[in-house]
């Protein structure tokens, strides 16, 4: 096999499932990354993403990961740890926040959008809207499209949004954070090949042991292996018990790699390798 993405080699147009409506930036992040010739299908939560990978619907399924403001996407996390999907891509999207509304500014009372996304343009509404009831929905694009009748409403969302829906857009760039930066996974059924700059997505749970957790971080410090990203999540096992998401720079098949997953593995009573993929190059 050569060293192409596995999420490169479709001949035909794959099916790729995203967090809709269209327009939301989970529905960018497909466009960005398989071209215009995608059959994007939309859903209306993360987890129906990872469903439909799963279950052999779509080929692949952009899910947002990390936001550089807003930190995890924690639906997603726990989604990983209910669906037997793999990671094969990552995909950096630079956002570009907008207030969009056909009302007139003096009249919005209210606004709509992804409880994330609210959050990362929290100084902006505060300054400029700060008696305005925030209205948090499943996703910006599904915001952008309640309100496009609305006379005393406004959403956050993208250009694309206002777009599709015919919203004004009021004001650009809107974020707190200028240089916002979302990661999103492409998951599909199988991970990629190593090209020589990859990535490793690992989920794992430690042993209750004192030390156990610095055990296993250990265990790629020693290999030399980077990690460059963690978190943890309720484990759903047992009240308290977490499970931890961390993200390496190595392949799963290079030998110093395998050999840190099996020593990790003996610290841990739960250890899942959630596939290996190209790191990004480049911000979309």
């Amino acid at each position: 096999m050569s060293n192409q993405s596995a999420c490169d080699q479709e001949t035909s147009p794959p099916r790729i499932g995203y967090l809709g409506p269209p327009g939301s930036y989970s529905h960018l992040a497909a466009v960005l990354h398989f071209g215009d010739s995608a059959d994007c299908i939309e859903h209306g939560n993360i987890e129906p993403v990872f469903v439909s990978v799963e279950e052999g619907l779509c080929e692949y399924g952009l899910a947002p990961y990390e936001n550089s403001t807003g930190g995890s996407i924690t639906d997603t996390l726990d989604a990983f740890h209910d669906h037997n999907v793999r990671a094969c891509a990552e995909v950096l999207v630079e956002i570009n926040h907008c207030l969009l509304s056909n009302a007139p500014t003096d009249r919005i009372v209210r606004v709509a959008s992804r409880p994330q996304v609210l959050g990362q343009c929290n100084r902006w509404l505060a300054d400029h809207f700060p008696d305005a009831e925030r209205v948090e929905m499943a996703s910006s694009s599904l915001a952008v499209q309640s309100i496009a009748d609305a006379e005393d409403s406004a959403a956050i969302g993208s250009v694309l949004a206002g777009t599709l829906y015919g919203v004004d857009v009021l004001h650009e760039r809107i974020q707190d954070k200028s240089d916002n930066v979302t990661r999103f996974l492409v998951i599909s059924r199988e991970d990629s090949p190593p090209v020589g700059r990859d990535k490793t997505t690992m989920s794992f749970i430690t042993s209750h042991e004192p030390g156990a957790l610095v055990d296993v971080l250990a265990v790629f410090r020693d290999a030399g292996i980077n990690l460059s990203h963690i978190d943890k999540r309720p484990s759903r096992r047992e009240n308290w018990q977490y499970k931890f998401y961390i993200d390496t720079e190595s392949h799963r098949q290079n030998p110093s790699m395998q050999a840190a997953i099996e020593k990790a593995r003996s610290h841990c009573i739960d250890f899942n390798v959630l596939g290996s993929y190209p790191r990004a190059v480049q911000v979309l």
